[in-house]
């Protein structure tokens, strides 16, 4: 008697089944997809190498100029000599032929050659002292390497294969960390550039010697790997390229009632047409008081340059990163409460009747300054303004040594370039090769495309 063994197959659930027929409903609507070619992507970046990026690559170093700045070379344009078989040559078609210059390949390969293409360009090259233009156009710069339907390089008869270096993309990234110690939340910017320097921005914890219990968070920089410096002094230093290259600030008229004007500078005079009187000198950063006067006054237009933000100096930072508050009466507030406001003075502190500074400005209010300014406030000094500025900058700000842009300039290069002697135009030169410079500092299109999309410019 023959037994027969059956296998009892367990009882499908009901989230296989489901799966399975949520897939056969997909496959009914989406049409079959073909395995892409891998290699294509190879191929055709390396395609459009050969086509586009030579040419924007000539374009990256041209023109090119010596010392003196009489004579100028120009890259026009440039051809790629790609060799090709004769069509009516039978040695072409068999792959080799020296009479043609053709070699295939696999005749590369057999032959221990390289498979490539020479490239040449058409060149322009000025002389300004003697106005002389000459022209060529079959300048030999060399040999290119030619990819292979493979996608693979033959070079002296190898057969070889370019693995592309993984690199991070240019633009801009954002990270976090905790602190070891205190478990505070520490941030970290990095503006990647596809030609020069990294410049990394990250938040450290410093903790005064006197006030050990009490903890700042400044925001420090570093250019290239460099030392790290406050990022208020880089700031600084920025703001004295202004004037680089003679370039002047275009200057724009906007109404008066635009409050776009606050924070401008004045590019001329402004005075109330009516009344004759002088509101501001040139050169005046408009502040929100100044806006005010103009609504009143009988004032048309106001010339205004379209420059960068001032932050030349640590008074201008603190407005850019402050609210004001005036005050009338005698300030009631607890040293706890005094250090988390973190209140700067921004104009001197005048005693009413000997007219002499009692304090200095730029300066945090520390207890000691809050008891002049209380002190003053009751014997006769009608009102005192102090600005409210972010915590970020303000502890910035107190480890920042330098007070204007000079200064600062000054310092960064010795940051920078600590065995080479610190002047004014080399600190600016040093700046401007750094971060203005077209040759030098690039963030490429990509990089500029994502550093706008994630600070979010239009």
């Amino acid at each position: 008697m023959m037994t027969t063994m059956v296998r009892h197959q367990a009882p499908q659930s009901n989230f296989v089944r489901k799966l399975q027929e949520k897939l056969a409903r997909i496959r009914k609507v989406l049409p079959p997809v073909e395995p892409p070619h891998f290699l294509e992507v190879q191929r055709q970046s390396y395609e459009w190498f050969l086509k586009e990026g030579l040419r924007e690559l000539l374009r990256a170093f041209s023109p090119i100029e010596d010392y003196t700045g009489t004579l100028v070379l120009e890259f026009l344009d440039y051809e790629l000599e790609i060799p090709q078989p004769h069509p009516n040559c039978p040695q072409c078609r068999q792959g080799a032929c020296h009479q043609h210059k053709y070699f295939s390949p696999d005749a590369c390969k057999e032959r221990g050659l390289t498979y490539e293409a020479s490239l040449r360009a058409k060149v322009r090259l000025i002389d300004k002292e003697a106005g002389e233009v000459k022209e060529w156009t079959d300048v030999y710069l060399g040999e290119l390497p030619l990819m292979t339907p493979q996608g693979t390089f033959v070079v002296n008869g190898t057969e070889r294969v370019v693995v592309s270096q993984l690199n991070r993309s240019s633009g801009v990234y954002f990270s976090s960390r905790l602190h070891e110690l205190t478990g505070r939340e520490l941030f970290l910017a990095q503006i990647v550039a596809r030609n020069g320097n990294w410049v990394e921005f990250e938040t450290v914890v410093e903790t005064k010697q006197e006030e050990k219990a009490k903890e700042r968070v400044s925001i420090r920089v570093r250019i290239g790997g460099s030392k790290a410096m406050p990022a208020t002094m880089l700031l600084k230093a920025f703001s004295a390229l202004k004037e680089t290259r003679g370039v002047p600030p275009a200057v724009n008229r906007l109404a008066k009632s635009n409050r776009k004007l606050i924070g401008k500078r004045l590019a001329e005079p402004l005075i109330d047409q009516e009344t004759g009187e002088l509101l501001a000198q040139a050169n005046t950063i408009i502040t929100t008081e100044l806006w005010e006067r103009l609504q009143k006054a009988a004032v048309d237009k106001v010339a205004v340059y379209e420059e960068l933000l001032p932050c030349s100096t640590t008074e201008d930072i603190v407005r850019l990163f402050s609210v004001p508050q005036t005050f009338t009466q005698p300030i009631q507030m607890s040293p706890d409460e005094l250090d988390d406001q973190r209140f700067w003075l921004l104009d001197d502190l005048v005693d009413p009747r000997t007219k002499r500074a009692v304090v200095r400005a730029p300066a945090r209010v520390t207890p000691e300054v809050l008891e002049r300014i209380n002190r003053l406030l009751e014997s006769g000094l009608t009102e005192v303004t102090l600005y409210r500025c972010d915590p970020y900058i303000s502890d910035t700000l107190e480890v920042d040594p330098a007070p204007d842009e000079r200064t600062a300039l000054l310092m960064v290069h010795r940051v920078l370039r600590p065995s080479e002697p610190a002047t004014f135009e080399s600190a600016r030169e040093l700046i401007y090769s750094l971060f203005l410079d077209p040759r030098r500092y690039d963030l490429g299109r990509v990089g500029r495309h994502l550093l706008n999309r994630k600070l979010q410019v239009l």
